[in-house]
């Protein structure tokens, strides 16, 4: 009687919850609004405030963020990649409070705002992301109170708005027409300046370098090739091509973090986060330019990680190792911060070079310090 009881029940609230589910489907959004949430389980996120068959786009695991810029009965809508919304049962999400402002905290937001924008011309090309990045290392610390956090993400979003809005109002510069009328004034003879010879890339041969820890580096690097033209083909993105004469600035790189004992891209002391101007720098000391394309040029991610090896073979520990580096980047898909994540989908880079380095730490105890670099076109 009382398993009857129960699945009668059961039956009760799985129809109440589909017929108010359903229900919102002719429901259009009925305010705006603007705040975080996260799902509270797992719940599938669909493209229309209803639940049909085959408008799934979905699954968010646990705990994980979205904006909410709309509402209907029951679901929120929310921003998704790429300017696309979609819609998450209201139910399986919990609203993320926003600590208000003061007026005084408001008042350092906009000279912080005031004062960033003084410094643009010392990031270049790189500016806004240097700042951005550095706000969210801030944000992602402990020390911070709840009240200062809140500081912080006004800027960040402050300073979002500010870039968008200057990105949206420029105009196209339409050169004028010339009239046979018009006087042209002599050319004058340009002083040639002399070439600079740029850096050859040396000839290295870095197939053995990993022999020693009884890793295969080709191994290893075409299973990190592999998972990234994987994540770009689900994405309908062409694959990375693999530069094997550029490899060496990856092993550099790698190198120099392994004699630091630390993943970093600061080439010198006291450097910001990403100084983009510096690894360009250095990239070009090693024979490597990237061409400009639309604003992108290059980029570096960077990784640490530990393994354990206890035969003589240790490739495949390393590929576990360089795997969890892979899904951590992969994670930022659905962060806030996602400049790992850009750089593996992102549609103006073309090539891609991967460097590691192994540390001993003890027995059967390994470190790897991984680099990975890419570039739209090389010059």
């Amino acid at each position: 009687m009382k398993k009857i009881i129960f699945f009668l029940a059961f039956f009760l609230v799985f129809l109440w919850i589909n017929n108010t589910v359903n229900a919102s489907c002719s429901a259009q959004p009925t305010q705006k609004f603007s705040f975080d949430m996260e799902t509270s389980w797992v719940v599938n996120i669909r493209t229309s405030p209803c639940i049909i068959e085959g408008n799934i786009y979905r699954t968010a695991a646990v705990w994980e963020k979205y904006e909410v810029i709309w509402e209907s009965d029951i679901f929120y809508q929310v921003k998704w990649w790429g300017n696309k919304t979609l819609w998450i049962w209201k139910n399986a999400s919990k609203k993320l409070a926003k600590t208000p402002l003061s007026s005084r905290s408001k008042k350092t937001v906009e000279k912080f705002i005031s004062d960033v924008y003084k410094l643009q011309g010392k990031y270049g090309e790189d500016f806004p992301s240097t700042i951005k990045n550095r706000i969210f290392e801030i944000l992602s610390t402990k020390r911070l109170s709840t009240k200062n956090k809140a500081i912080f993400r006004e800027i960040y979003d402050q300073l979002d708005k500010k870039i968008q809005e200057e990105i949206d109002n420029i105009e196209p510069v339409i050169p004028e027409e010339e009239t046979d009328n018009t006087e042209k004034e002599p050319e004058k003879e340009v002083e040639k300046v002399p070439e600079v010879e740029k850096p050859t890339i040396p000839e290295v041969d870095i197939s053995g370098k990993l022999s020693k820890y009884n890793v295969d580096f080709e191994e290893v690097k075409d299973y990190w090739m592999g998972l990234n033209n994987d994540a770009r083909s689900s994405r309908g993105i062409y694959k990375y091509k693999y530069s094997k004469t550029l490899e060496q600035t990856a092993f550099d790189w790698s190198a120099i973090q392994k004699s630091r004992e630390e993943a970093s891209h600061k080439r010198d002391v006291g450097d910001s986060f990403y100084n983009y101007k510096k690894i360009t720098s250095w990239l070009w000391d090693r024979g490597v330019t990237c061409k400009n394309i639309s604003g992108k040029t290059h980029t570096e991610n960077v990784g640490w990680g530990m393994y354990t090896c206890t035969d003589g073979n240790c490739t495949d520990e390393l590929k576990q190792g360089v795997k969890r580096t892979f899904d951590f980047f992969m994670k930022e898909e659905f962060q806030d911060y996602q400049a790992h994540y850009q750089s593996i989908v992102n549609q103006y880079f073309t090539e891609l070079w991967f460097g590691v380095d192994i540390k001993e730490t003890g027995k059967n105890q390994y470190e790897f310090y991984l680099t990975v670099h890419y570039c739209t076109e090389l010059e």
